[in-house]
């Protein structure tokens, strides 16, 4: 979907954030002069175990960078020190570590999922001195929502974790919503499994948005082999008050109420999948 009025400020806000990421102070690169990580907060102990609080699901397995499976024990240390910290990738709980060459991989990796997410954690680690907010902190991350799934004909959305609904939504789509999306400026809606990418507040009267990560490879070379371009920008986002009752709006994306992305930010992450189907 394309909005002239969506470019700019999106730019912008782009921009910030690679300005913001890259500013030389020692703070913001977490790495001091001697090459040395430097660590913020409160830090790790044995004996916080017995502090850990029932709304922390110690049960949940979280992936390291080679898949191997590692439980409570082996990754609440480096979470709750801030040498790493948890993101989602196709629908799968991941350890991204904070050492050098793995950051130097991910900001190499344009395509890496929930990138800007993960990078952010990395320059804004938690500072906090209370054990009882770390652990918060930690357990409201891991009682995200795991899954989005998207019934274009029901004109749905339904918010899931461990495949159970938590919300449910009713949407708007593009102008013209019978089928997968083909080609730039067919108003409709892709189908199939994506994830969510940057999410941000907007500048412009569309309020907060969600972007979707179609284009996919896919998406792209059925583009190319018609001679047409993909298009993209396809997002999640809110509505203005002229399109308050309006049905079937956007340009291809899918839009909700005001308060509904304020409650989708509350419970969605950058890097959840979704699922959208016909």
């Amino acid at each position: 979907m394309r909005y002239l009025s969506l470019i700019f400020p999106f730019l912008i806000i782009i921009g910030f954030i690679f300005w913001k990421y890259n500013k030389k102070d020692d703070k913001a690169n977490r790495i001091n002069k001697d090459g040395k990580f430097i660590k913020y907060g409160i830090q790790w102990e044995d004996s916080f175990y017995d502090q850990v609080p029932i709304s922390l699901d110690t049960t949940i397995i979280i992936d390291d960078s080679n898949g191997k499976p590692l439980r409570f024990h082996q990754y609440i240390k480096p979470i709750f020190n801030g040498d790493a910290m948890i993101f989602l990738e196709k629908g799968k709980w991941k350890l991204q570590r904070f050492t050098k060459s793995a950051i130097d991989s991910l900001m190499n990796d344009d395509f890496a999922i929930a990138r800007a997410d993960r990078y952010q954690a990395y320059r804004n680690p938690d500072s906090s001195n209370s054990v009882k907010e770390k652990f918060a902190n930690i357990a409201h991350r891991l009682n995200m929502a795991d899954n989005i799934l998207v019934i274009k004909h029901q004109r749905k959305m339904y918010i899931q974790r461990n495949g159970k609904n938590l919300l449910q939504f009713n949407i708007n789509l593009g102008g013209n919503p019978i089928g997968h999306k083909q080609y730039e400026g067919d108003n409709k809606t892709p189908e199939g499994i994506y994830h969510l990418d940057t999410k941000f507040t907007r500048t412009d009267k569309i309020y907060k948005s969600f972007m979707i990560s179609y284009p996919n490879k896919t998406d792209r070379e059925n583009a190319v082999k018609k001679g047409l371009k993909p298009g993209s920008s396809i997002l999640i986002h809110a509505s203005t008050v002229k399109r308050k009752n309006a049905r079937d709006w956007t340009n291809g994306c899918i839009a909700l109420t005001n308060a509904e992305m304020d409650t989708l930010f509350n419970h969605v992450i950058e890097g959840t999948r979704i699922e959208i189907k016909k």
